[in-house]
Formats: C-alpha cells, sequence, structure tokens
C-alpha cells in the first residue's frame, strides 16, 4: 500500500498558526517592543529581562563570553548595559531567548537541531567580522540578525515537521536546500522566515536579511550592504561546513555582487576565514549554548 502523497501546506494559514501558538516566548516580545520605543531605557530593560529567571543565566553567560571581550566579569544586567550599551544587550537578550526553538533535537539524517544553531552563531561571528573589516558601525547590530537569519528554518522543523523530514530527505540529494523546499513546499524558508519576522514586529533590517540573505541583488537599496554581509558570512561559514549546511553551491552572481556592495576582494575572504577558529574558540559558550540544555 502507498503512502498518501503530502498536500502542499498554505503559507498563510502556516502564518497564523505559528503566530496564533505564539512561538516566541513572551519575554522577546516584550524585549521587541522595548527596543521600538524611544523613551525606553536601562531600567525598562533589566525589569523586562529579570523577569526570566533562564534568559537572565543565557544573557550572562552570553555577555561574558570572550566573544566581547569585556576588560571584567559583568554579574548583573545593568552592568552589562552600561558596558555594551542599550543596543547591544537588547540584540544579545533577543538572541538568547530564542536558543530554546533550536533545542528539543529531533534529528533527521545527518540534520541537527543544534547543528543549525551552530551555524546561525557562526554566521554571526563571521558577519561581525566582516562588517569590522568594512568599518561599517553595525557589528553588534549584525550579530543578533545573524542569529535569526534561517529562521524559517526551524518554523518549518516545528510547523510542517512531515513535510520538513521530506525536505531533509531531498536535502541529502540536491545541492540546495532552497530547490527541495520550493519543490514540497511551494516556499522556501527565506519567506515563510520574512512573513514570520513581520507578524513578530521584528525590525525592518531583520526582515530583509532573513528574506534576501541567499539574494542580496533583491534587498532594499538602504539594506545592500547589510544584506550582502549576511550573505558573504553565510557563503563562508557553509564553505567550512561548519553546523548545518542549507546550501552547496555558491551563486557567482549574487556572491560577487555582495563582494561589489562592500568593496572587498576575495583574497580579503581569506583572511576572514584565517581569523575564524580564534574567534570560534572565543565564543565557544555561545555556540555550546543550546548544547547545554
Amino acid at each position: 500500500m502507498q503512502a498518501t502523497p503530502l498536500v502542499r501546506p498554505n503559507m498563510a494559514a502556516t502564518i497564523r498558526k505559528i503566530t496564533s501558538i505564539s512561538t516566541l516566548p513572551h519575554v522577546t516580545l516584550e524585549i521587541l517592543k522595548l527596543g521600538n520605543n524611544s523613551s525606553s531605557g536601562a531600567k525598562d530593560m533589566e525589569k523586562i529581562i529579570q523577569t526570566d529567571a533562564a534568559l537572565t543565566s543565557k544573557l550572562m553567560k552570553m555577555v561574558n563570553s570572550a566573544h566581547f571581550s569585556l576588560r571584567e566579569p559583568v554579574l548583573n544586567i545593568r552592568k552589562a548595559i552600561v558596558f555594551l550599551g542599550f543596543k547591544v544587550v537588547k540584540d544579545i537578550a533577543l538572541a538568547a531567548s530564542v536558543c530554546d526553538l533550536f533545542s528539543n533535537d529531533v534529528p533527521i539524517g545527518s540534520y541537527r537541531r543544534t547543528d543549525l544553531w551552530r551555524h546561525s552563531v557562526c554566521v554571526a561571528i563571521a558577519a561581525k567580522l566582516i562588517a569590522q573589516k568594512t568599518k561599517l558601525n553595525i557589528q553588534d547590530q549584525v550579530f543578533s540578525t545573524g542569529i535569526l537569519h534561517d529562521l524559517g528554518i526551524i518554523m518549518i522543523d516545528q510547523y510542517l515537521h512531515s513535510h520538513f523530514i521530506k525536505i531533509m530527505e531531498k536535502h541529502e540529494t540536491t545541492q540546495n536546500l532552497g530547490e527541495a523546499e520550493k519543490e514540497i513546499l511551494g516556499f522556501t524558508h527565506t519567506q515563510l522566515g520574512a512573513e514570520v519576522a513581520t507578524t513578530w514586529k521584528l525590525p525592518e533590517e531583520f526582515l530583509t536579511v532573513i528574506e534576501n540573505h541567499h539574494s542580496p541583488i533583491k534587498a532594499k537599496e538602504k539594506y545592500r550592504k547589510f544584506v550582502s554581509i549576511m550573505h558573504i558570512a553565510d557563503v563562508i561559514i557553509n564553505g567550512q561546513k561548519v553546523g548545518f549546511v542549507a546550501e552547496r553551491l555558491i551563486d557567482a552572481q549574487q556572491f560577487n555582487f555582495a563582494l561589489t556592495q562592500l568593496n572587498f576582494r576575495k583574497k580579503d575572504i581569506g583572511i576572514i576565514v584565517a581569523e575564524l577558529p580564534h574567534e570560534f574558540e572565543k565564543a565557544k559558550d555561545l555556540i555550546e549554548l543550546v548544547e547545554d540544555k
């Protein structure tokens, strides 16, 4: 007896399902609201984060990671804000609050949620390095955005799991994840992720990166440098086979466009790659944050 073929899901219905269940923790939504309120300050941030003991613990671990190179240990949220700034701590808290989405691992072939987390953090680290090299003052902003750039993959895994199993089976024999998603779902993780990010009212640069990190040419002009940083970081980490590798082939047109946007040369990529092992070691606590559960 043949198995009943999966029916392609409706993306709008999937988004409604995700948002009705409120996948993002309440504290994450409060942090996002805080970031959109120009009158908010350190006390407001501290008050929100302290309502969640697990988040506070994760935040302290992330802040004290060698990745942020603080001159002395930070033991409370207020001090973290003083040392790193309101915007940076908000972004770190956002990243820490979503890491639970990557836990409760359900292995599918070679895919692991923990590997997707590892990929996401390492893309964030590479993006920060690239931003530093380009002298664009958005290093910490690209870090938190990097952690969320593959939001759509974890959403498909959690909410369209039967389809996701088929996608992973197909992905084993095809080069790029997007091709398998398009065939089985009719849409991709970048499209779904951007729509979910919109309903959650994430900042526009977040949803632009989520939607266009494989296709910087399509990004709005004002965000093209930002998206190009993330695209190059993603290509580098995929090339290094760190964590889950969604895209095995480089789109030369997109990659060269991103290099041009940043006035980067291919030898600059070699410099970034050479620096990554040291940066990964510094960020070991962040990379293993999900694995600690």
